[in-house]
């Protein structure tokens, strides 16, 4: 017990790690390191670097400008308690006089015509970007990674059948030349590999 203690004491244990943001996507692994602290990333690759949270597939990852919610833009759900109004004076008058239900979040609003004044939630916020790259985890190259894996895995259980179905007739006493079957083995267990 006491070595574990000692082994995570001196090895900085992180979940997070860091890549130059120019790396991501790209194979070749010996060209930049992850590492666990952004300070250290960048003193040694020279680069600016990206957090990445979970496993890293070059396959799957790519870079993209983080997004943050727009306070100048407010989504809000559908109107409720709709009153008429005839002008922008009318209208303040009655909003003053409008209820709406505030320990639930909704508040009454004027429309940009300056016809009607009604209840309404916010429910969200447009996206901005913030300015800053970070590493996610892209939807359309992980599609096509998953269906890569998939295809992988279905040609090596094809293989694996045509196999066991040749050791299957040679059990059963039909017989193959030795040529025929090395040759046979010896590509089903390359493509195994």
């Amino acid at each position: 017990m006491r070595f574990l203690i000692l082994f995570l004491i001196c090895f900085n244990i992180s979940a997070s790690q860091w890549i130059p943001l120019d790396s991501v996507g790209i194979e070749q692994v010996g060209q930049f390191n992850i590492l666990p602290t952004k300070a250290r990333c960048e003193k040694i690759n020279s680069r600016s670097c990206s957090e990445i949270i979970g496993h890293y597939n070059y396959r799957t990852f790519s870079a993209a400008d983080e997004m943050i919610n727009d306070a100048s833009k407010p989504k809000h759900e559908a109107a409720s308690n709709i009153t008429a109004c005839v002008d922008a004076d009318d209208c303040s008058l009655k909003l003053a006089d409008q209820l709406c239900e505030s320990n639930t979040g909704h508040y009454a609003l004027i429309n940009a015509e300056s016809t009607e004044v009604y209840c309404t939630k916010v429910v969200g916020y447009d996206q901005k970007p913030s300015g800053r790259k970070i590493v996610i985890e892209d939807a359309a190259k992980k599609t096509v990674n998953d269906a890569s894996i998939l295809a992988s895995d279905n040609s090596k259980k094809a293989y694996r059948d045509s196999l066991i179905s040749i050791l299957i007739d040679l059990d059963a006493g039909k017989t193959l030349t030795p040529v025929q079957t090395s040759k046979v083995l010896k590509h089903a267990l390359k493509d195994l590999n």
